[in-house]
């Protein structure tokens, strides 16, 4: 059984029951329940900082964004390089293919023949019709073509007891032969 009965000290209402271990008439007090205790704090070693996911995250992002560009980058230069170097091949055999040509059409002498890969010029000499090409006009064509000095003075050397002579130069190679009759004959080739 028990009872309600005011405390006198604290003025709390206390139930009192019976038990075995209180003698008869002494009040058991109950007391309330206690508040749930908080959670225990956990040490700030053992917890990260919830802005380093984020930042791992984004350090990440920016580390493979930086590699994928530097491989587009790369590709992207490497295929330009290529381009430049195949235009500058194209343009270097456009400008070989039209060598002669140029310098037949600029200088108005010499017959260009294999599709712009032979270059014949006729230089005149003592007998008449023997040629068509004066001297300055194939100073000209020395100064278009590009041929070297020291084979524009093998040719002017040249007797005609020498008989035909060659030489060659970068993409180009020269033959010739002089009689004072005939005047000194050139073929200019194009060669591989």
């Amino acid at each position: 059984m028990s009872e309600n009965t005011p405390s006198e000290k604290t003025g709390v209402r206390a139930v009192t029951r019976r038990a075995t271990h209180l003698a008869p008439g002494e009040p058991e007090i109950v007391p309330h329940p206690a508040p749930p205790r908080p959670p225990l704090p956990v040490s700030e070693a053992s917890r990260a900082p919830r802005w380093i996911l984020p930042a791992a995250a984004g350090v990440a992002g920016l580390v493979i964004g930086g590699l994928v560009a530097s491989l587009i980058t790369a590709a992207v230069v490497t295929a330009s390089h290529e381009a430049a170097a195949d235009a500058a091949v194209v343009a270097a055999e456009d400008a070989r293919s039209t060598l002669f040509a140029d310098a037949a059409r600029t200088c108005g002498a010499g017959d260009v023949l294999d599709d712009g890969r032979t270059f014949v010029v006729d230089v005149e000499g003592e007998d008449a019709g023997s040629g068509d090409v004066s001297l300055s006009k194939l100073d000209c064509l020395f100064a278009r073509i590009g041929v070297p000095s020291s084979v524009q003075t093998k040719m002017y050397d040249t007797r005609a007891l020498d008989g035909r002579q060659s030489a060659d130069w970068d993409d180009v190679e020269v033959s010739w032969s002089y009689h004072p009759d005939d005047g000194l004959d050139i073929i200019f080739e194009l060669v591989d």
